[in-house]
Order: C-alpha cells, then sequence, then structure tokens
C-alpha cells in the first residue's frame, strides 16, 4: 500500500509535480486508488496487484522473469548476513527508505527500522506484485530521473542492482546503503559450472558512481553456503546467468563474497 509519506516524497514522471487526491488537496493514503494524479493532471495507473506505474517515456527493459523472480525468494533466506548487515546499517531515525532495483521487496522489508516507510523501484513487474505486499512499489526506470523529490528519502538502499549516482545525489537526505559481489563470491559455484565472473573493477566503478559521497563504512562479508542441488541450481536462476539459458547445477559447497558501504551526502 502506498502511504502518505510515500506519496508525498513521489513526483510525476512528466512535469515532476506532486500527487493530489480530491481538488487539488494533498495525497493521504490510498489503498484502493486506481491511479495517482499530479497536480497538473498526468494520471498514472496502480495496478491491480498494488503497485504504481510511473514509467514514462521511452520503453522500458522488462526486467526479472517470474521464473527468476520465484527462484530468488527461495534463496534469499541463504543470505541472512547480508539482510543483518544492510540493517544494521540504516539509521533508526529513518523514515522514508527506497530501495532502487529493490526486486521483491525482501531486503528493504527486513531491514524498515519501526515507523518507517518503504518503497522499492524496480522495472520487473513480477517483482513489483510480490514487493507490492511488504512495501510501497513503484514500477520506474532507475537509470533516467527518478519520479521522486529533492531530498525525499533519508536513505537509498542499492543491492546488487545498477547504480544512478547522480539521481541518488538528488533524492538522498542522509545516506547510500550499496551491496556488491566481491570478485570470489559464489567463486567454486561459478568455476565448476563456467559462469558470468564478477567484473574485476567494479569497485573502481562504483567509487567513480558515489563521486561527491563520503565513505563512512565499509564492510566485507563472507560465510558458506552448503547448497542442495535444488538451491544451486536457483541461485544460477535467480541471477544474469539465467539470461543464457537453464543450468542444472549439483550439490555445492561455495563462498558468499559482499561488500556493503555506506555513503553519507
Amino acid at each position: 500500500m502506498l502511504t502518505a509519506d510515500m506519496i508525498a516524497a513521489l513526483r510525476c514522471p512528466v512535469c515532476s509535480a506532486p500527487f493530489v487526491v480530491d481538488r487539488g488537496s494533498p495525497a493521504r493514503c490510498l489503498p484502493r486508488a486506481r491511479a495517482l494524479v499530479c497536480e497538473r493532471g498526468h494520471s498514472f495507473d496502480v495496478a491491480r496487484q498494488g503497485y504504481v506505474h510511473l514509467g514514462a517515456g521511452r520503453k522500458l527493459p522488462e526486467g526479472d522473469t517470474a521464473a527468476m523472480v520465484e527462484a530468488r525468494e527461495a534463496v534469499l533466506p541463504l543470505f541472512a548476513p547480508l539482510t543483518e548487515k544492510l540493517a544494521q546499517s540504516v539509521p533508526t531515525s529513518a523514515r522514508l527508505i527506497v530501495d532502487l532495483g529493490g526486486g521483491t521487496g525482501y531486503h528493504l522489508s527486513h531491514v524498515l527500522p519501526a515507523g518507517a516507510h518503504g518503497m522499492v523501484f524496480d522495472v520487473s513487474k513480477p517483482a513489483l506484485r510480490r514487493a507490492a505486499k511488504r512495501v510501497g512499489a513503484v514500477l520506474a526506470d532507475t537509470w533516467g530521473r527518478l519520479p521522486l523529490a529533492d531530498n525525499g528519502a533519508d536513505v537509498v538502499l542499492n543491492v546488487f542492482a545498477p547504480r544512478n549516482g547522480p539521481e541518488m545525489r538528488r533524492v538522498v537526505r542522509d545516506r547510500v546503503i550499496v551491496a556488491t559481489p566481491l570478485p570470489h563470491h559464489l567463486a567454486e559455484l561459478r568455476a565448476t559450472l563456467g559462469l558470468l565472473a564478477v567484473d574485476p573493477s567494479k569497485e573502481e566503478r562504483l567509487a567513480q558512481t558515489m563521486a561527491g559521497f563520503e565513505l563512512a563504512a565499509d564492510d566485507r562479508l563472507e560465510w558458506t553456503l552448503d547448497l542442495d542441488a535444488t538451491q544451486a541450481t536457483q541461485i544460477i536462476a535467480m541471477g544474469p546467468n539465467a539470461f543464457h539459458g537453464p543450468v542444472q547445477a549439483p550439490a555445492s559447497r561455495t563462498t558468499a563474497a559482499v561488500r556493503v558501504t555506506t555513503w553519507r551526502k
């Protein structure tokens, strides 16, 4: 459900005006709204599953498929150390947290402080259908101008997702928390099956993207995943390797290795 705080932070992707209801009064809580309408009359549908479509302009990519989303939901509990670190990195004072490329809202729903609101931005409709059951869900292009007010979010999360540095600087008030795979993330599984490797220049590119922020924390997590054949196959099926055809994986022991950085504005 989109709450009043969420709607107040959103902006029309066409003209950047706030959204209003009932003769121009500020939008309040719209759990059953069929559309959001900005003060200049641009209207955007709210899907029956609960997410609002704020895409405008060029055709958006399809994003993760239903099969990828299902696989990810099945194995995300195995990444509890990452979820815990994200939760520790979010200040208890945060009232609105936005997860860019947040998929089904799994991590976001587990890191919200008491009384805080959370919104996922993604382009995958199958992911947003699930996200809308947990948090606010918005279909939007995270590479373009985000339909958010300047300084509209206290915290921005970015977990294994594309990063739009200029827009993150514009919309965040306090900090951005980024999770990226380290070079040896799932190394044993990758070596066994010949999967795509982690980009060795990822850390350098992250630093360039986050220019204008101050690096406030840099944590590196590592733990062992003992996977049965189903879990190993699901981990492969939830990521970019899924676009290269199905892979059946054997039971495996592999290393999870993730970097979590906090960037202050």
